[in-house]
């Protein structure tokens, strides 16, 4: 084998993997995204340069978007099963109790100081404009058996809207997120190739979104907009901000 065909095999496979990459941990990873991310290695050269340029291009755009690069796993997928089969995995899940637990008082920590605590890497909002970190706290859940598991609570402002995602581990990481039925106020989204769960309340708005993480984290993220007109309490918000939201927390 010359040394022309064995660069041009490492080229080849080099700019799959990239494919790859790009197809699953990219936002908004569409074919004018891979499109561009393809242009940008403008093959005027071969042979090691080459595959030099392909790895900056990968970094680089990892950096740019604000992905990890092991990160590129998409989510649990959403299903749902008998309430019978729902209840039977929730006990499992939470010691053999009906019950979600008990929770103690929150601790304030940095996200670095939560993530040791809980064991598990904190998602937070990357790059959104706007956003603004005002709250982390961790917070032991104590179960009828005594057992305890941490769960964390991170909190943005962003504009007059408070966003605050709860994140704890799922006793089963690899299963899919399971929900026993949809009330009518409920849909699965799809959002980049991942699916979400979107709660609306009676007025159409988005009051949260449910999520569970390739590596097994459930997501309960929950908009605090400002009050509805003629009420008091906390109103939601539209799909594009809860959309943008989702899209940058990783």
């Amino acid at each position: 084998m010359t040394r022309e065909h064995e660069d041009g095999g490492m080229d080849q496979a080099l700019r799959a993997a990239l494919d790859a990459y790009t197809a699953r941990a990219v936002p908004g990873r569409s074919a004018a995204v891979r499109e561009r991310v393809r242009a940008g290695l403008a093959p005027r050269r071969r042979g090691r340069r080459m595959a030099l340029a392909i790895v900056a291009v990968a970094v680089a755009l990892a950096l740019a978007t604000g992905v990890a690069i092991a990160a590129g796993v998409l989510n649990q997928p959403i299903v749902q099963v008998p309430a019978d089969v729902f209840r039977q995995h929730f006990q499992e899940q939470h010691h053999g109790t009906a019950g979600k637990g008990a929770a103690g008082p929150g601790q304030p920590a940095t996200i670095d100081e939560a993530g040791r605590r809980a064991g598990f890497r904190v998602r937070t909002l990357r790059g959104m404009e706007g956003a603004e970190l005002t709250r982390v706290t961790v917070t032991n859940v104590t179960f009828r058996d005594g057992s305890r598991e941490p769960e964390v609570e991170v909190d943005y402002q962003v504009g007059g809207v408070t966003v605050s995602a709860t994140q704890v581990k799922d006793a089963r990481p690899g299963a899919p997120f399971e929900v026993p039925s949809l009330a009518p106020n409920m849909r699965v989204e799809t959002i980049d190739g991942a699916q979400y769960l979107f709660i609306r309340d009676t007025n159409g708005a988005v009051r949260a979104v449910q999520y569970k993480t390739g590596d097994g984290i459930v997501l309960s993220v929950n908009f605090f907009g400002p009050p509805y007109p003629g009420t008091v309490g906390p109103g939601g918000v539209d799909d594009q901000l809860a959309t943008d939201v989702i899209r940058h927390l990783g």
